[in-house]
């Protein structure tokens, strides 16, 4: 894992009195990526909505290990993992990341919560003192990713956005990638939308025997529109009581809601299955064999007009009458 940190910062005004050494820029190399077609090293990854720590602890298990996250996406490569939480008992935490494992020789996994820091008040994430230390404490390459985990215990009663600012510039000098779980604290830790790279809204989906996850990209900055597909997380155990997140079959019924909705924007087929990632051809037989038969669409001369049937699809998946 390669954390070079960035060069030493300069104020504006020393930049423009000393000048800038611009000839000794490197020709562009493209960044290196923590999870392919997902997240790059260095970046900042912010998850909103509902099971955000389960999540969490799918990509602790993954980056760790250099395995998949949600049977899906590749992990480079193993590197380690500092997670600061104060959501939850630590033993819960720790119990929910060993039953997501799959292999015994991991990266280092670090969970830091409340109840195990040794000093009698926990540390303050927006200290000055405590960011420049707690920066320089990781040991280089050791680490690749700091996870943060309803921190709010961590952080002064009305942290300022200046406070949070000071402390993720610390942190990406160092070249980890800071993932963090939006929670409901009024204190908690909120990343700035200009700050985060990578923005992810998981969302809980009813009406389904195993706990299925939506996640959706609200931002994916460096990210191709390809890229930025929605996709799914399906949670299931085994016998032995292990747990796992698989893609689940949702999917293909997931994509022909879209197709209603792309329908009803007024979408022509070759645009909707770009949109979809699907070939032209198969979005004319679910046109065919079940948007129309199951009357998601009534088709008006080249119009497609959205019936109830087709709203309640639509209100299924969380999906909007307008895009």
């Amino acid at each position: 894992m390669d954390n070079q940190p960035n060069e030493t910062p300069v104020s504006i005004l020393s930049a423009i009195r000393n000048g800038t050494a611009f000839q000794e820029i490197q020709t562009f190399q493209e960044p290196a990526w923590l999870i392919k077609d997902l997240a790059y090293q260095g970046q900042i990854i912010q998850i909103e909505g509902e099971c955000g720590t389960l999540v969490a602890c799918e990509l602790v298990k993954s980056i760790s290990e250099g395995s998949r996250f949600a049977s899906r996406y590749e992990c480079v490569e193993p590197c380690g993992v500092v997670y600061i939480q104060g959501g939850m008992p630590d033993s819960h935490l720790r119990n929910r990341i060993n039953r997501l494992r799959t292999r015994g020789d991991v990266a280092r996994i670090n969970v830091i919560s409340p109840e195990k820091t040794s000093n009698d008040e926990p540390p303050d994430l927006c200290d000055e003192i405590f960011q420049d230390e707690f920066a320089e404490a990781f040991p280089e390459n050791a680490y690749g990713a700091v996870i943060f985990d309803t921190v709010g215990c961590f952080m002064p009663e009305k942290p300022e956005p200046k406070e949070i600012n000071r402390l993720l510039n610390c942190l990406k000098r160092t070249g980890l990638t800071i993932i963090n779980v939006k929670s409901k604290e009024p204190n908690g830790l909120v990343i700035p939308w200009n700050q985060a790279d990578l923005i992810l809204k998981v969302k809980k989906m009813d009406d389904f025997d195993n706990l299925t996850l939506q996640v959706s990209f609200q931002k994916g900055r460096s990210l191709k529109p390809e890229q930025q597909k929605d996709f799914f997380m399906e949670l299931t155990e085994s016998e032995g009581g292990g747990l796992a997140f698989t893609e689940p079959p949702v999917m293909e019924e997931y994509l022909k809601a879209r197709t209603v909705q792309l329908l009803h924007n007024g979408y022509k087929q070759k645009k909707t299955a770009d949109e979809i990632g699907k070939n032209q051809s198969t979005v004319c037989r679910w046109i065919k064999d079940s948007i129309i038969p199951e009357s998601l669409l009534v088709k008006d001369n080249k119009r497609y007009i959205l019936t109830e049937a087709g709203r309640r699809l639509l209100e299924k998946y969380g999906l909007s009458l307008e895009i």
